[in-house]
């Protein structure tokens, strides 16, 4: 019984590995859309983020990426307050190619844009914090330059004492395009 998804994932290998993905190789740019789910550190809900990416290749299997993300979730029982978090990193990305399928892992750095906004009080300052990210995740190629993928990220921020940790799990899907 175990040998069959071994079987399975052999033949998709073998099928796929024909299909190169010509976009991928030293000197590509690509841009991405990703949509997908935070679950921050406490006391927040679980919410909604956004992300747009911006890449440059600089070998067929290392790349560098700008990444701006949005989220805004919840205080636990008081939806109506918000945490709401802007992102701008700098990652680096290496790849594995096998045929249509690249599995990656990625790390950086970069700011996390924050403010704690309470119903019915006037608009806080934000806050500038600096955190480190890490994670991995797989991209398949549907088209010569064009690919779907999906990520999970760890972002560890710094915490100030007394003040709400932004650290958090980021759980993304979207769709990249190589020019």
């Amino acid at each position: 019984m175990r040998l069959r998804p071994l079987l399975w994932c052999s033949l998709l290998l073998i099928i796929a590995f024909p299909f190169r993905a010509a976009a991928q190789s030293a000197g590509a740019f690509a841009v991405g859309g990703d949509v997908g789910a935070v679950w921050p550190a406490d006391p927040f809900e679980k919410a909604l983020t956004l992300q747009g990416t911006g890449e440059y290749y600089v070998t067929r299997a290392f790349g560098l990426r700008g990444l701006v993300g949005w989220t805004s979730p919840g205080v636990q029982n008081f939806t109506e307050n918000h945490y709401r978090q802007v992102r701008l990193l700098l990652n680096a990305t290496y790849n594995w190619s096998f045929g249509i399928f690249h599995p990656y892992v990625t790390g950086g750095g970069g700011a996390y844009f924050v403010r704690l906004k309470l119903e019915g009080r006037p608009d806080p300052d934000g806050e500038t914090r600096g955190g480190v990210n890490w994670g991995g995740g797989a991209e398949v190629f549907v088209g010569k330059n064009t690919s779907v993928k999906g990520e999970a990220r760890w972002d560890h921020v710094s915490h100030p004492p007394g003040l709400p940790n932004a650290s958090a799990f980021n759980l993304t899907g979207g769709v990249k395009y190589y020019f």
